[in-house]
């Protein structure tokens, strides 16, 4: 039997490992046949197309490993052992026969371990970074002047003047840098982006938000430590889908954050904003300590029509659209999770393919940090703060 932490593969093998995140992970494999050896087993999803991964298997690939900071001299010396498709991304499986039990113990006693390619180049056309802002500024300039690609965890980046640099950076080096603001592929905020960018309600006046919903599964978690959670973390994805519609129209921004009656956790759960646009308006209402009659609605007034999207939750809308002509609703395909985190890097894989500016570009992210971060600076100062 397995013991703790371990689990069977087969009647041969044992594998133990971290949290996959889209098909990375690292960990160990014991062949039962082989028990004096340690197999380190890594796998790296890549967005290369056509099986381009695939036909290295049984090849030799090589890693610069550090291990807490500290970088070994050799490269590891790994085998691609079999790759395979997954969603978007093909994945590969690498392995290495350890036999240094000094080694070993010292993978096991450390706290940050980090692979980076060197052989060969083309096995990795893009990063998905998913650190922390802090940290993965490093990262992404790391990427970019391997001439890599870089999928950046929202938010992109906690200071405007950084996110400018690695633009620019990026520009430099001929690569392209896509945020994971994987609400913009949610099903109802695809169809009103591309409705107004095709002009079926003329020029935006208005964008309205307001959700009812209990956001208190966070107590006891990791969340509850954040004291913008709804603003912020929450906040920003309706921030981006503003600016997605606006664009550069924001003339201004007033925000507010409250404790509600009766909450239980830390953060405050109420928030609301007031934007002030070149000629329109517009706002967002978050109510996250709604015990009943949750929804969520976004109206959209324009000078040709009117877009209307509600349902009791983000991942259940109805979308509706009035103009002269009458009234359409359009049959909405796919959830907010997890069609949005394939959509993000869709984005990317597409627009690389086909030469052009990924729609979730970090440019034009910057502009959507830009309103959510005066947002922030509204609610401390409780004044109103020009963008």
């Amino acid at each position: 039997m397995a013991e703790e932490n371990w689990s069977l593969m087969d009647d041969t093998r044992l594998i133990t490992h971290g949290e996959i995140v889209w098909g990375h992970q690292f960990g160990f494999m014991k062949n039962l046949r082989f028990c004096d050896s340690d197999i380190l087993l890594v796998s790296w999803s890549s967005g290369i197309s056509d099986g381009e991964m695939e036909k290295l298997e049984g090849e030799d690939v090589y890693f610069k490993i550090k291990i807490d900071g500290e970088e070994l001299d050799e490269e590891l010396q790994f085998t691609l052992m079999f790759a395979g498709e997954m969603f978007l991304l093909e994945v590969g499986y690498f392995g290495a026969i350890i036999k240094s039990e000094a080694f070993i113990e010292k993978l096991k006693q450390s706290s940050r371990i980090e692979l980076t390619f060197t052989e060969p180049k083309k096995l990795i056309e893009i990063l998905d970074i998913t650190l922390h802002p802090e940290e993965r500024v490093e990262f992404i300039k790391k990427g970019i002047l391997a001439g890599k690609h870089i999928l950046s965890q929202k938010p992109f980046v906690n200071n405007l003047k950084i996110g400018n640099k690695l633009v620019k950076l990026a520009k430099n080096n001929n690569v392209k840098i896509a945020i994971n603001q994987n609400g913009r592929w949610a099903p109802h905020f695809a169809y009103i982006r591309e409705a107004v960018k095709n002009n079926l309600i003329g020029e935006v006046i208005s964008c309205h938000t307001s959700i009812q919903w209990n956001h208190s599964w966070i107590k006891n978690t990791e969340f509850e430590n954040i004291h913008d959670l709804i603003l912020y973390d929450f906040g920003i994805h309706w921030f981006d889908f503003l600016t997605s519609i606006v664009g550069d129209r924001i003339i201004n921004v007033f925000a507010s954050q409250n404790i509600a009656m009766n909450q239980s956790v830390k953060p405050p759960l109420l928030s609301q904003c007031l934007i002030q646009l070149n000629k329109g308006q517009a706002s967002l209402i978050f109510d996250g300590f709604t015990n009943f009659g949750t929804q969520d609605r976004t109206t959209i007034t324009g000078t040709k029509g009117t877009i209307i999207s509600a349902g009791p939750d983000l991942g259940k809308q109805k979308v509706e659209i009035y103009t002269r002509k009458g009234k359409s609703s359009p049959k909405l395909k796919g959830s907010w999770f997890n069609d949005g985190f394939h959509g993000t890097m869709g984005e990317l894989l597409s627009s690389i393919e086909e030469n052009r500016t990924p729609l979730n570009n970090a440019e034009d992210n910057l502009l959507s940090l830009k309103l959510t971060f005066a947002a922030l600076e509204s609610s401390k100062l409780n004044k109103i703060i020009k963008i």
